[in-house]
């Protein structure tokens, strides 16, 4: 039976194409069992969007896990001998539903880097992400951050351990008011509490918003890293994929694990981030890697309200009487066999079909 590839569904086809794109640049697909031990995920717990697992005990008298998570696994068992691996891959996760006890299937697919992550390597993985967010369709943004920027202002502000998680979070809210009555709380003095709401609101087009976000550096670190977005932007823009690119310093993820460039990606009628990953070093050497790592998760399943708006349809639906059930099934094998899809049923259900015929 010939099968035609529009007639997937619209995320089935993002998927495959997605899968085509990372192969062509040298990827290799990673494929994990739906169970991984349930140590390596609490041991990394804060790494996770969310610590509700589903736990179940082996046969071996170890607990495992229900995957929360790809990543964790690819650096896990990354080879991280001297080379450079790349891996994609297309897989299912599953997550607590909020403000429900039952775990939801969601559809990610993603691309990593284990071992040396150079300027050159960043970049890839930039443009693979604008083709990722490209092949969901429509417009799509990108925004980048760097954790060596964050983690600068926080220690300029004499924060660590908790005190650090709390200015991340109005970073991550874009919370001025929280933030002042934090800051006369504490007693953060008035022009860092004035740069910190400057970096809170700071967000645009990458040259103006790094030479802005240089002349509020209150540290090297904040100014290096400055220094480093703005090379990796040069780069993108000479290879022409700077467009719908912004600065934005209220991305930071756990500052545990993560290290360097941090982005997120929208698509266009998504009120949410579809995208997200970085850098995370740290990550692989809490694993004992010597290595670097970099990569992005694409969460199909965010895009769910989005995709619905190409309906799928069904080329025919095929109506038959009693007695004619034999000459609907030849008739729905020779559809197929012409790419159609095709539905065969006793009376029409107000579907969505292209043409309905009916054997008499």
């Amino acid at each position: 039976m010939k099968i035609d590839p529009e007639r997937l569904r619209k995320e089935e086809r993002i998927a495959m194409e997605l899968c085509c794109l990372y192969r062509m640049r040298g990827f290799t697909e990673y494929r994990m069992g739906a169970f991984e031990e349930y140590s390596v995920y609490m041991e990394n717990k804060n790494f996770l969007s969310s610590e509700n697992m589903a736990v179940f005990a082996g046969a071996d008298g170890k607990l495992y896990a229900l995957r929360p998570d790809v990543t964790l696994s690819v650096v896990k068992n990354a080879k991280a001998n001297g080379c450079t691996e790349k891996y994609f891959y297309n897989e299912k996760v599953y997550r607590l539903e909020k403000g429900s006890r039952s775990y939801k299937e969601v559809s990610q697919i993603g691309a990593e880097i284990v071992g040396t992550v150079d300027r050159a390597a960043e970049a890839e993985i930039v443009v693979l992400i604008k083709k990722t967010l490209a092949a969901a369709g429509g417009r799509s943004s990108l925004d980048l951050s760097h954790m060596g920027y964050v983690n600068g202002l926080c220690a300029a502000l004499c924060a660590s351990g908790a005190a650090q998680e709390e200015l991340i979070s109005f970073l991550g809210e874009k919370n001025v008011h929280d933030f002042e009555r934090y800051a006369e709380k504490t007693g953060i003095e008035r022009e860092k509490a004035d740069i910190f709401k400057e970096v809170i609101r700071l967000r645009g087009e990458p040259k103006s918003a790094l030479r802005r976000a240089k002349e509020l550096s209150l540290n090297e670190e904040m100014r290096a890293a400055a220094d480093e977005l703005l090379s990796l932007t040069e780069l993108l823009e000479e290879l022409g994929a700077a467009r719908e690119i912004s600065v934005n310093f209220s991305i930071a993820n756990n500052a545990d694990y993560y290290n360097g460039l941090i982005f997120n990606g929208y698509v266009e009628g998504v009120p949410k981030a579809v995208l997200s990953g970085g850098r995370y070093d740290l990550l692989a050497q809490k694993f004992g890697k010597k290595a670097q790592a970099i990569g992005f998760a694409l969460y199909l399943g965010e895009l769910g309200a989005y995709l619905k708006e190409d309906a799928e349809k069904t080329d025919v639906l095929l109506l038959y009487r009693e007695g004619r059930e034999a000459a609907a099934l030849r008739r729905a094998e020779e559809l197929n066999a012409a790419g159609k899809s095709v539905k065969i049923a006793l009376s029409s259900d107000g579907g969505n079909y292209a043409a309905i015929e009916v054997i008499k």
